[in-house]
């Protein structure tokens, strides 16, 4: 027994043990090295636009982020996700067919979902007389640029996660934001160095340039793989699947990004750019975990279709294991060194963000000690468990924000997202418990020796 959790019981073979192994590795290697290299991208695109552009328009910028973000959600009718649960099991049942029909129709869902948010938003923001506070910023032709910027970033994200559906995590990665990252860094550095004087409108534009580039490569070698002149499209199947997740990752963004839009109706850009400034650093938190959910995703729905529950607790627990440690470490740097990375990095009049980002890394730091629990309810057809887990705690998180912003500003709504976060991550680890009957958190034992690591996948 480790820690209550029976390693070796379970009938599978040792080639099974050992394939698991390898492409948790070998997934694991890729998402890792090309999901660190985008943080880092984002983090310095970041950092690089604090140099050239006012703390206004940067502030302008991450709420532009945060729009993209929440409409290529919509856009993407959660079939980002439940393209991986039913390309996996294609693959897993061999039915080819199928998964030709699951590409096509995920691919005209996608297109035309994304084409429909676009025009929407604009006809929203410049057409109807409505305060939407720091969006009232964004009207005009930035509208357009950044309705085109979430149509090719939506596009973008449905290519990379069909490709990890295949278990091709390395496309997968690279097509999920680094080359587009990539891209974009590099142009915006040649300006820099060069002094071109940005704006708002050219930086949307040099993003938009990189997304087009990272959507041809992919878009062209899928269409090419599952093009037929015959198929048929489970649209029932796609639909089903794909509803509770999309509700359930709406939610969780408006769980993530409901505190800077919250924080730009009662405050100036220059507070909304603080608090993104902070925000973008807890990336580092996640970041093991998720990595490690990538490589995992396609194998939990795997391992449950085989009924193999017990191995997967296993590797449910000892990955989670390994992604706490350094989320641990994190924030003890943050607590020591905090004011000193924030003004060496964005400058001196980013220092005031330090308790911001405090808080917002112990919700953090809670969410990822609960491991993978999301993804196992996702990837095991609970995933409207987790929809009425995320809608619950994105509305308590919003209430609460509305409630702290005015006497606390970004402090209240620190603490308002990372209690919802951290909320969430405890409801989801409970029902898994209740409802596949394991457990996701890390194992303590491992956390002192995880050099025992490759025996929970015995």
């Amino acid at each position: 027994m480790k820690d209550n959790i029976s390693v070796g019981s379970c009938d599978t073979s040792g080639a099974v043990k050992s394939s698991i192994i390898v492409r948790l590795l070998r997934g694991g290697k890729w998402a890792f090295i090309f999901r660190f290299m985008t943080s880092i991208i984002g983090f310095l695109i970041s950092v690089l636009l604090t140099r050239v552009l006012p703390i206004s328009d940067v502030g302008q910028y991450f709420l532009a982020l945060s729009a993209v973000s929440i409409l290529s959600v919509v856009a993407l009718f959660g079939v980002n996700f439940s393209a991986v649960k039913l390309v996996a099991e294609s693959v897993e049942l061999g039915a080819q067919e199928q998964l030709k029909g699951i590409f096509l129709g995920c691919a005209a869902i996608v297109f035309f979902a994304a084409g429909l948010v676009a025009l929407l938003f604009y006809v929203v923001l410049n057409t109807l007389p409505l305060d939407l506070g720091g969006l009232n910023y964004l009207r005009g032709e930035k509208a357009t640029l950044i309705a085109i910027w979430m149509c090719l970033f939506s596009i973008q994200l449905f290519f990379a996660e069909f490709f990890r559906g295949l278990q091709d995590v390395f496309r997968a990665s690279i097509f999920s934001g680094f080359l587009s990252g990539m891209l974009s860094l590099l142009i915006l550095f040649f300006c820099w160095l060069t002094g071109f004087s940005c704006s708002l409108e050219s930086v949307v534009l040099i993003i938009i340039i990189s997304n087009f580039v990272a959507c041809i490569i992919p878009g062209y070698e899928l269409l090419s793989r599952f093009w037929s002149a015959s198929f048929c499209i489970p649209w029932r199947k796609i639909v089903i699947v794909s509803m509770p997740l999309w509700i359930t990752n709406l939610m969780l963004v408006v769980l993530l990004q409901a505190d800077i839009w919250i924080l730009s109706f009662y405050a100036d850009g220059a507070a909304v750019a603080l608090y993104g400034a902070a925000s973008r650093f807890t990336q580092f938190l996640t970041l093991p975990l998720m990595v490690v959910n990538m490589a995992l995703m396609p194998i939990i729905s795997e391992l449950y279709v085989r009924g193999d529950v017990s191995r997967l607790e296993n590797i449910l627990r000892a990955t989670a294991s390994v992604a706490f440690l350094p989320a641990l470490f994190v924030i003890v740097a943050f607590l020591f060194v905090g004011r000193d990375v924030l003004d060496f990095v964005y400058g001196p009049g980013y220092v005031d963000a330090y308790y911001v980002l405090l808080i917002l890394s112990a919700g953090q730091l809670v969410s990822v000690a609960c491991g993978s629990a999301g993804y196992a309810l996702m990837m095991t057809s609970k995933q409207r468990a987790m929809m009425w887990i995320t809608i619950s705690c994105g509305a308590l998180s919003v209430t609460l924000s509305l409630l702290l912003v005015s006497n606390y500003s970004a402090l209240g709504v620190a603490i308002a997202s990372a209690f919802g976060l951290s909320l969430q991550g405890v409801l989801m680890l409970f029902w898994v418990k209740s409802g596949i009957g394991i457990w996701t958190f890390p194992v303590v034992g491992l956390l002192f020796r995880p050099r025992r690591i490759l025996s929970y996948f015995d």
